[in-house]
């Protein structure tokens, strides 16, 4: 029987002077592709931005399902952010980069920046009847098994999993399991979790805890990962250039130790001080490094709007610099100020004021 140890950084615990190394476990970089398609569901209860964007997608004809945002880090710079926050605990790193459904940042760091040791990693898409699931998949043998997974569909899914399992080094971690991305209500959606472990359970090996979600979340994937016998297990799921606000503490020296570990039973999460910081003021702070001019972006995308991207209905992708030109939609300037304004000093203590941290782990 194996052991899940959750800690926090700042009560100090021994498992951080007893570990060697950390593992930061999804992370994403410019290769996800991040879907809008939750816009108008988001604005719906929001009084008078519902009515606005509505508006706008009928004015400029937007179909939000066909609209995604890219984050704003490259590779290599992903790769530096989570080592870096490691290395600063006086430990050896372990980074694996998980894109939605995309292998070229690990393949990136791998030829490009001879980081061979990097693991061929990436966040699967899993439909499952009316939703869909993430499901981490790290340290793939090659590029070949993930183009057999990406042409799967839910009928393939158990096989591939099982054969993913029977290769002793790579992963399967279940992100962020009580997330209804899809928005098709909380009931239903857990009642699909439910339908899918009793179908793939053996082939997933450890539940993850999500540096971006809510703690009472992440209480419940604790709960879920004791009632179906798997370790609970580090995910930061950055985005922005804020480091992962949760690591795993290891004394595994490669990355197919540490899978080894976990694969066992054994799991050691650590949460980082970030965790702390109210999750709404987290998020706006993402928002205003993925807004932000970036004249060194690693693909020349400098501008927001280089950076955001449609796929009109003859099939052809165009940024919203080409679609819009300069001139975007008032509603979109208008947001666009307010997070340059929230990117000044003064106007972040406000927030920090506004957005107080969360009391659930005081």
């Amino acid at each position: 029987m194996g052991t899940s140890r959750i800690q926090f950084v700042w009560r100090r615990p021994a498992d951080l002077r007893l570990a060697t190394t950390a593992a930061s476990l999804h992370s994403h970089t410019l290769h996800s592709r991040e879907m809008l398609d939750f816009v108008p569901r988001l604005c719906r209860s929001i009084p008078g931005l519902g009515v606005a964007v509505r508006q706008v997608s009928r004015s400029h004809r937007i179909r939000w399902q066909n609209a995604w945002w890219t984050p704003p880090s490259g590779a290599r710079q992903a790769w530096l952010i989570e080592t870096r926050q490691i290395e600063a605990l006086g430990l050896a790193p372990l980074v694996s980069l998980t894109d939605h459904d995309d292998i070229e940042a690990p393949l990136q760091l791998q030829a490009a920046h001879g980081l061979e040791a990097a693991p061929l990693s990436v966040e699967w898409t899993v439909p499952w009847g009316a939703t869909f699931f993430h499901l981490g998949v790290h340290n793939l043998p090659d590029a070949r098994v993930w183009a057999s997974m990406k042409a799967a569909g839910q009928r393939a899914v158990r096989d591939l999993l099982a054969a993913l399992h029977a290769n002793p080094e790579v992963l399967v971690v279940f992100n962020h399991p009580f997330w209804d991305e899809r928005g098709i209500g909380h009931v239903p959606h857990a009642a699909a979790v439910d339908d899918f472990m009793a179908r793939c359970a053996p082939f997933v090996h450890a539940i993850e805890l999500n540096g971006l979600r809510s703690w009472s979340e992440n209480r419940r994937a604790i709960d879920f990962a004791a009632a179906v016998g798997k370790p609970v297990i580090s995910g930061g799921d950055r985005h922005g250039c804020e480091p992962n606000a949760c690591l795993n503490l290891t004394r595994a020296t490669t990355f197919s130790d540490f899978v080894s570990e976990i694969r066992s039973g054994h799991s050691s999460v650590l949460f980082m001080n970030q965790y702390r910081e109210s999750r709404a003021y987290r998020i706006a702070q993402s928002v205003r490094e993925v807004l932000r001019y970036d004249p060194s972006h690693s693909l020349g995308w400098k501008a927001w709007n280089d950076r955001i991207f449609y796929a009109r209905e003859d099939g052809q992708i165009q940024s919203l610099r080409e679609l819009w030109g300069e001139e975007s939609p008032l509603l979109t300037r208008c947001f666009l100020a307010a997070a340059d304004l929230a990117a000044h000093a003064p106007l972040r203590f406000a927030l920090r004021a506004a957005f107080p941290p969360d009391q659930e782990l005081a």
